[in-house]
């Protein structure tokens, strides 16, 4: 969707017949966090590759940080800022986000 960034400097792999709304962020890789006394600006990023599987659907303004995975068949509300990882058909909104149900013929094993 328009807006839309890929920060794919840790790696990212987006899965076939996938939906991605306007405004999302998908991440991969963060800052280290040094101790007091030594600036955060000044570390280097750390790789966190991201994956996003099949026909997913990011709702308007999802942001997806560094390392997670999003199985195949996810729908994520808009909004949601995704910081682990969801389950295949795993239905998801909030922040951080929490599974609120599943699509049909999936669910938790």
């Amino acid at each position: 969707g328009p807006g839309a960034v890929v920060y794919g400097h840790g790696g990212v792999e987006i899965g076939d017949a996938c939906l991605i709304a306007m405004h999302c962020r998908i991440l991969s890789s963060n800052h280290t966090v040094p101790s007091i006394g030594t600036d955060i600006r000044s570390q280097p990023d750390e790789p966190r590759a991201t994956k996003i599987g099949r026909d997913v659907w990011l709702g308007a303004g999802v942001t997806v940080l560094g390392g997670v995975t999003i199985g195949d068949g996810c729908v994520v509300g808009a909004g949601t800022v995704v910081t682990k990882d969801l389950a295949p058909g795993a239905i998801a909104h909030g922040v951080p986000a929490t599974v609120q149900g599943w699509r049909q013929g999936a669910g938790p094993a």
